[in-house]
């Protein structure tokens, strides 16, 4: 191909010097969007120190008394974030839907809930304890469920057996905010904390829970218990069989945690063969008994 040498040539130079000239408008526009970026991010910090700034002025003498008892400063700013949290769940967003006047009797109904974790469900008795009227309390509860802070496990009907508790039991799905409610901020308080059975097996329900919510599925959690008291913690229906699910705080495998698997297993017309055991203590995964033992920390 021949090039006419009378054809006159305008803007000529190097593919370099002419490329960078056409891209001087997206490196500016590029250069604007990084700088708002980053005002954004400034601006985003300084409301987070405010906000933390406000909430320890309002508690100075109370920090004060913390750190000359002991605590250390990590421990007073992870405190102040985790009451944030908590205030933001249970005071922002359910007070709003629900319009809630009297936000002291909904704090004190709260922590009723969470002192009953991973218990039957008994909405009479909740709303005497926290003074309220046990169609509000149901109001309330009905919220706290749709919002996501408690979920009602369901007792497992087809589990081979027409004398069956048929009331829900009633599960946070943070146990670090069952703690924050039941003012337990150290783990040497939930060592001897007479929930520490019920905190450990709400937290092992929320694990199971989280596992099939995070692959996008209904958990298919229940419970099964009958009227003469023999239990099972958890049982996951997935539909071709069932796995029953006992949950023990204890450190140690003691042979009667093996007792509401075994009653479960032995019951006509149950052609399951072995449970599982979730426990408190750290060896590895093993069969014991005939069910599967597993630590806290492999639960789910």
């Amino acid at each position: 191909m021949r090039v006419d040498p009378e054809l006159g040539a305008l803007d000529a130079g190097t593919g370099t010097a002419l490329g960078g000239a056409q891209n001087i408008p997206l490196r500016i526009a590029a250069g604007l969007a990084g700088l708002l970026g980053l005002l954004a991010m400034a601006l985003a910090m300084a409301g987070l120190y405010g906000v933390l700034s406000h909430l320890v002025a309002h508690r100075t003498r109370e920090m004060g008394l913390r750190m000359a008892l002991g605590a250390d400063r990590a421990r007073l700013v992870r405190m102040v974030m985790i009451k944030r949290s908590c205030s933001r769940v249970l005071e922002r967003d359910v007070r709003e839907l629900l319009a809630i006047g009297d936000i002291e009797t909904f704090g004190r109904f709260v922590r009723l809930c969470a002192g009953r974790s991973g218990q039957l469900l008994n909405l009479s008795s909740l709303g005497s304890d926290a003074g309220t009227a046990h169609t509000t309390a149901r109001r309330w509860l009905s919220v706290l469920v749709t919002s996501g802070p408690v979920h009602l496990l369901q007792p497992h009907h087809a589990s081979f057996s027409k004398r069956l508790i048929k009331s829900p039991k009633l599960y946070f799905l943070d146990s670090g905010l069952v703690c924050y409610l039941l003012r337990v901020t150290r783990d040497a308080e939930l060592a001897t904390h007479p929930l520490r059975g019920a905190v450990f097996e709400t937290f092992v329900v929320s694990e199971l829970f989280k596992v099939f919510a995070a692959a996008g599925r209904e958990p298919p959690l229940f419970f099964w218990r009958d009227k003469s008291g023999h239990e099972v913690d958890s049982v996951i229906d997935l539909g071709s069989r069932l796995i029953p699910v006992e949950i023990k705080s204890g450190a140690t495998v003691a042979r009667d945690f093996f007792a509401g698997l075994s009653y479960w297993l032995d019951l006509p017309r149950n052609v399951e063969k072995r449970g599982v055991l979730v426990y408190g203590g750290g060896e590895q995964s093993h069969t014991r008994e005939g069910h599967v033992v597993r630590p806290w920390f492999a639960c789910s």
